[in-house]
């Protein structure tokens, strides 16, 4: 695939007077090889100074971040930050984009777990943790619910991604979006979140 692929056109650049309330929109989608990116997209991962939610370096998890671990997971905290995550083999993520009212800016958290997460109780609780807190600092018509995964050839991750529909319907009351990244070749995925743009960049090689 040598295009990239996005379900919105990008949101232009807006002038720092004009309301993030105004400008808000849901998650846009870049997913593709990085150097497919358009100008956009490029100029917003040179950019990139994130916060790190790599299941990989998980050991590092700054709780006075908010971020959340186990032995299968990890899970960011509730902010305006851009994240990142790498290596994205036999797992799955979670992104979850909505206005905050009161600071008046888009908030976000980002999830990096493994496919055999779906039984882990720890994992459950936390991500029902941050979905509460997310809907209490959020606008309910301003959100956007992702969910993406590689190409896993296993029931254990359809049986995760099922558990996740659940637990998201029921603390929010609306169905994620799902994004099965399947083009021929895709091994792994890595992911960058630009939280106050509201766009995410779904890249492999």
């Amino acid at each position: 695939m040598n295009e990239r692929r996005i379900e919105k056109p990008v949101a232009a650049r807006t002038e720092r007077n004009d309301s993030a309330e105004r400008e808000w929109h849901p998650l846009i989608r870049f997913v593709g090889p990085e150097d497919s990116f358009g100008n956009e997209a490029k100029l917003h991962i040179k950019e990139f100074g994130t916060e790190n939610v790599d299941w990989f370096r998980r050991g590092d998890a700054d709780a006075s971040k908010g971020q959340q671990v186990g032995e299968r997971h990890i899970i960011s905290g509730i902010n305006s930050n851009r994240k990142a995550s790498s290596g994205y083999f036999v797992c799955t993520g979670v992104v979850a984009l909505g206005f905050n009212p009161e600071l008046q800016t888009n908030v976000s958290f980002l999830t990096h777990q493994t496919a055999s997460s779906w039984g882990d109780q720890k994992f459950i609780e936390q991500v029902r943790s941050s979905l509460r807190t997310f809907a209490q600092q959020t606008d309910q018509k301003k959100r956007s619910l992702l969910i993406f995964t590689p190409p896993i050839p296993a029931l254990i991750n359809d049986m995760l991604i099922d558990r996740l529909k659940r637990v998201i319907h029921e603390e929010l009351g609306v169905e994620p979006d799902i994004a099965k990244v399947d083009e021929g070749g895709v091994h792994a995925l890595d992911v960058k979140l630009d939280t106050e743009h509201g766009q995410i960049f779904i890249s492999y090689s």
